[in-house]
């Protein structure tokens, strides 16, 4: 008879266990070596450093390179993107001008 509960106890435990258990995907292609800093020296007096950025291009993002803009009004900021956790996991928030 202690058998049978002990076996009934168990089960219904591991059910209740499998049941508030947690799945954590994680995705490890991301590339590394990937340098978000502005190359040391400007091209020119007024450029900003935009990037690098990410696309997201047929299931997957797609890195674009960092490059050298000119802004084209006066007091404005380039914001850099970011990315941004959600409940299925990272999305790329793209930079813009602010």
């Amino acid at each position: 008879m202690k058998q049978i509960l002990f076996l009934i106890s168990f089960i219904l435990f591991a059910t209740f266990k499998q049941a508030s258990a947690q799945h954590v995907k994680i995705q490890l292609n991301f590339p590394s070596g990937i340098d978000v800093n502005a190359p040391e020296k400007r091209p020119y007096k007024d450029a900003i450093w935009i990037g690098p950025e990410w696309k997201w291009d047929r299931n997957h993002y797609i890195h674009i390179p960092g490059y050298w803009v000119r802004a084209t009004r006066k007091h404005q900021h380039w914001k850099r993107g970011f990315w941004k956790r959600t409940r299925r996991g990272f999305i790329w928030i793209s930079g813009h001008w602010s």
